[in-house]
């Protein structure tokens, strides 16, 4: 199946990211939003958890005790978990 997307007068052919991010973006979602299955906490470097509480308290976005909780807590917080 192949699909296509109007442009001007002309019709361009979409495949791969380009008709995913088409699709996503018609039911208000974007290609950073979907979900992937099975992660554990495990599969995390904490080192990133250790970064983004760094730069989340240095731009001001939350405080410091917004951040002062478990990895776990601080993705449910962030609502980047579903389903458990």
């Amino acid at each position: 199946m192949k699909y296509y997307l109007r442009s001007g007068s002309t019709n361009q052919e979409l495949s791969g990211y380009a008709l995913d991010a088409l699709l996503l973006g018609k039911y208000g979602k974007a290609y950073d939003s979907k979900p992937l299955p099975n992660i554990k906490m495990a599969d995390f470097w904490r080192d990133a958890f250790d970064i983004f509480r760094k730069k989340a308290v240095a731009s001001r976005r939350l405080t410091a005790e917004d951040v002062a909780v478990s990895d776990e807590e601080l993705l449910r917080s962030l609502n980047l978990i579903e389903n458990g």
